[in-house]
């Protein structure tokens, strides 16, 4: 589940929504609704392409899901 979310860090940000729109899909809307207190319908426009999430509602999503963002060096900076 990680591998694509990560490959999809590497690219532009619609891809990234993209990769956790599937792996949200997956998990079931309704279900992740319930987990994190934001309404399925929120759910789905937050992760739709052209959106600009905020941090804690993506927060909430990942860490229903077992998940959670890191921040790491990059050495080619």
């Amino acid at each position: 589940m990680t591998a694509p979310l990560n490959a999809a860090l590497e690219e532009e940000k619609d891809s990234f929504l993209l990769a956790l729109h599937n792996v949200a899909q997956a998990w079931g809307f309704s279900h992740l609704a319930d987990k994190t207190g934001l309404d399925r319908a929120g759910l789905y426009r937050m992760l739709s392409t052209g959106s600009n999430p905020k941090l804690k509602s993506l927060h909430s999503l990942l860490q229903a899901m077992g998940l959670r963002i890191a921040i790491v060096k990059d050495n080619a900076a």
